[in-house]
């Protein structure tokens, strides 16, 4: 499944460029912030993760 700002992305093709680098940026911080909480996670002992 594609994540909601690709999904926004798509829609937003036609609209204007701002709108389009906005959800560029925030899909890349969104994915960044997945990224390091994931691996928070995974390399965290299990009493760890709350």
């Amino acid at each position: 499944a594609a994540c909601i700002h690709c999904f926004l992305a798509r829609n937003f093709r036609r609209k204007n460029k701002y709108e389009q680098v906005f959800i560029y940026y925030k899909h890349s911080y969104d994915m960044y912030h997945h990224a390091q909480s994931a691996r928070k996670i995974t390399t965290a002992k299990p009493s760890a993760i709350i």
